[in-house]
């Protein structure tokens, strides 16, 4: 059985819609609490991914666009998938 080892945009978009959600004290928090800290994983994302340099394959503007409309949508309130 053959496997794609290669990591794709597709992977960084995965990566950023559970950003922060691995961690175990993340499982313990209240909504509110959750939703402060989905904002500040993206905020922190952001600021990295605007110093990186080796993008590799990966789509830069797609995935840093992905990453301003969750953080806008967060910001917003629209959390029903962190409840």
């Amino acid at each position: 059985m053959i496997y794609n080892t290669r990591y794709i945009t597709n992977d960084e978009i995965v990566y950023l819609r559970k950003i922060g959600e691995n961690v175990e004290l993340y499982k313990r928090m209240y909504p509110q609490q959750k939703l402060v800290y989905k904002i500040k994983m993206l905020r922190g994302y952001l600021r990295g991914a605007a110093k990186r340099v080796n993008w590799a394959e990966l789509d830069k503007d797609k995935i840093i666009g992905f990453a301003q409309a969750e953080l806008e949508r967060y910001a917003r309130g629209s959390y029903e998938r962190i409840l």
